[in-house]
């Protein structure tokens, strides 16, 4: 299961690496990404890197101390470039990393950061909605993920991940069974139908 959830945002960091230019676009106020853009090139190939390593023992048991060090370098490279294109981005996948080896509470924190330090980028939206998936698959905290799920739906009540929102909280407080019970019945409805 944790392997699911982490190759994919691995892919993802590759494309992201491959889109990286050599230089961060200018900002009003000079920071460290404007200044040594080398350095920043070379941070974040050094993540790809990382991310590549992990890729390729795809058929072998997790790496966690590789996925580990995926989540601090991307960390770093945020501290580092706080403005950069690609900060958004790199603080999801590594929630998502940091969730896929169990560190749900770096996960959650990683998630928290995307959608308050970068409210206007793609990745709070689905940083929120992760945030209230990781409180209801992983901590069994249901109040907390529907609390998540309800700000999303609030923020953003058109985004296709507010409908998946609203979907899993008109089933959050069913057990499996129940669950299962009510797709046999609506299956049988359509059959009839």
């Amino acid at each position: 299961y944790m392997k699911l959830l982490l190759y994919p945002c691995l892919l993802s960091l590759s494309l992201l690496a491959s889109c990286q230019q050599s230089s961060p676009p200018a900002s009003p106020e000079p920071t460290v990404a404007d200044t040594e853009p080398a350095d920043q090139t070379v941070h974040f190939e050094r993540i790809a890197r990382i991310a590549a390593q992990l890729r390729a023992k795809a058929s072998e048991p997790l790496d966690i101390p590789l996925a580990q060090s995926l989540v601090q370098e991307s960390k770093a490279y945020v501290r580092a470039y706080p403005e950069a294109e690609y900060t958004p981005a790199l603080l999801f996948r590594a929630g998502e990393v940091a969730r896929s080896i169990g560190e749900t509470g770096e996960a959650l924190q990683l998630f928290v950061r995307v959608y308050e330090r970068y409210p206007q980028s793609k990745w709070a939206v689905r940083a929120r909605f992760m945030e209230g998936s990781t409180y209801e698959d992983d901590l069994k905290d249901k109040k907390k993920a529907s609390q998540a799920y309800e700000i999303l739906i609030q923020q953003h009540p058109n985004d296709p991940l507010a409908e998946q929102a609203r979907q899993l909280l008109r089933v959050i407080d069913q057990s499996p069974e129940e669950l299962i019970r009510q797709f046999e019945r609506q299956n049988k409805e359509a059959a009839g139908q």
